[in-house]
Order: C-alpha cells, then sequence, then structure tokens
C-alpha cells in the first residue's frame, strides 16, 4: 500500500501533467460547472469585505466567480499544491482583471495561515483527493472565524454522476477499482450522504446541510468528451498507456457504448447531480 508521502508525489505528477489541458480547458470548464461555482458563492453568502480561502483552486474556480461578489473589500487567497495548477490560476485571474484574487502553492493537511483568519472558506471537488481528507478538513474549520462558513462539493454516487462514470465507468473495465476505504483518494469516497455528513461533522462543523446542484454538460460528440476528459482527468492517460493496442480500441467503444444512452440530438449530455454541503465553524 502506498505511503501519504508516495502517493503525494504522484499526484503532483499527475496534476503537473493535466495542467496545461486545464489550462486550455478554463473557459468551458468555467462555463459547464458554473452551477457548481454560483453555488459555492452562495453557500457561503459571498458578500463585499468577506476574507475567504478557497481550498484546491485548481485552475481557479470559484475563486474567479465569487470575487466579484465581495467586492469593494474583499479578498480571496486561492490554494493548491500543484505549482502547475497555480500558475494557470495566476493566469486566468490577470486575464480577467481580478485584482482581488491571489493564489499559492500550499498543502490543504497543512495550511500556513493563521487561525481564525477567513470569513468563510470553499473546497469545490478537492476533499476526494486529499489522502487525510478529516485532517484537511480540520484545518479549514481552524483557519475560519467563529461563525465562518464551508462551502464543500464532492461528486454523488455514480449512478448520478455520468460526467465521471462514462469514461471513468469504462476505464474501470480494465483497471479494478480499488476498494472504497474512507482514507483512499477517490471520485466516490464522499458519494454517501450519511459519510459526508459524518466527515464534517468529525471535523468540528455544525449545522451541515447537503443538497444537490444539478450540472448539466454538453459536448458536440462523444470524441469531444473522451478528448478533455483524457487530458484533464489526472492519471488517466497514464492508465490509459499501460494498455495494449486492442484494449485500448475496446475501451474507446466501450465509452461510445457507455455514452450512447446519453445521447440528445446527436450531442452527447451529461446531466450530474454533485453533492454540495454547507456548515458553519
Amino acid at each position: 500500500m502506498a505511503t501519504v508521502v508516495e502517493i503525494k508525489d504522484q499526484q503532483r505528477a499527475q496534476w503537473a501533467d493535466a495542467a496545461g489541458a486545464w489550462d486550455r480547458y478554463f473557459e468551458w470548464y468555467s462555463g459547464a460547472f458554473r452551477p457548481l461555482m454560483a453555488w459555492c458563492a452562495d453557500a457561503i453568502a459571498a458578500a463585499p469585505g468577506m476574507r475567504v480561502l478557497d481550498v484546491a483552486a485548481g485552475s481557479g474556480q470559484p475563486s474567479l466567480t465569487i470575487a466579484p461578489r465581495i467586492q469593494p473589500g474583499g479578498t480571496i487567497l486561492g490554494v493548491d499544491f500543484s505549482p502547475e495548477m497555480v500558475a494557470v490560476a495566476e493566469r486566468h485571474a490577470r486575464k480577467a482583471g481580478a485584482t482581488n484574487v491571489s493564489f499559492r502553492t500550499m498543502d490543504a493537511e497543512q495550511l500556513e495561515l493563521p487561525d481564525a483568519s477567513f470569513d468563510a472558506v470553499t473546497c469545490a471537488c478537492g476533499i476526494i483527493f486529499f489522502p487525510d481528507a478529516n485532517r484537511a478538513l480540520a484545518e479549514m474549520r481552524r483557519v475560519l472565524k467563529p461563525g465562518g462558513r464551508l462551502a464543500v462539493v464532492v461528486w454523488d454516487e455514480p449512478s448520478k454522476s455520468p460526467f465521471v462514470t462514462v469514461g471513468g465507468g469504462a476505464l474501470g473495465h480494465f483497471h479494478a477499482p480499488t476498494p472504497p476505504s474512507p482514507n483512499a483518494p477517490g471520485a466516490f469516497r464522499f458519494s454517501k450522504r450519511d459519510v459526508l455528513d459524518r466527515v464534517l461533522r468529525d471535523a468540528g462543523f455544525n449545522d451541515v446541510t447537503i443538497d444537490n446542484v444539478e450540472m448539466p454538460t454538453e459536448f458536440d460528440s462523444t470524441e469531444e468528451y473522451w478528448q478533455m476528459f483524457t487530458e484533464c482527468a489526472a492519471g488517466i492517460k497514464a492508465r490509459i498507456s499501460t494498455l495494449s493496442k486492442e484494449d485500448q480500441v475496446k475501451l474507446r467503444r466501450l465509452v461510445d457504448e457507455l455514452a450512447a444512452p446519453h445521447m440528445v440530438n446527436g450531442r452527447l449530455r451529461l446531466v450530474s447531480t454533485p453533492l454540495c454541503a454547507a456548515a458553519t465553524r
């Protein structure tokens, strides 16, 4: 079994490899995931003057969605443990002219920030990747002011997450998925409401509420989806590269099969409903 250090080293390498794709797909991602980013801003009641922390900020969302809502006087700090992803976020912040946003390379499980220094914390599709999610959530609570708000987004169960399962499910036929473990990074580790509720409460959060937010994503074709998925999903290309050419052809056919029920008027329409949890310190 890999150690935490080995897992993080592998993740850093995977995100470094995927960063260029996240840069290229930034506009698409910002549009496709807009419902989740808007929910994050609403869940923390983003308002002028607030100081916000965005953990696992990736290419810059939801930081750049929240930034205008906390003006004037508000600031948002986005942190991510991948320096390559931080560089992508910084480029898009400059492009957007978002002067109240900054980004830093930082491990979510060891936030180099003072206690009780933020009004709100967001983490969109981030805690699923943390080897020690409990520690990361405890760190988020530590840097929140008393009464501060937390907004967390994770994938719901596979049947409600076709954006992940069309590609990931196909690949799973060739790479057996790792058995679920509360401490193992994975897309669906918090897909059960009771598990998500418990990990938040165990970290000391109160007033936990969990909702589903509909997130439709559309593609001109299955090929367009597959190209985006394989470039942006960290580690996917490496897993595909281990397959024989014959299995890679079979994989691509299976993606088409799994996508078929989601084809609407010749376009691929994947409607996912991620779990969105809000809580207070």
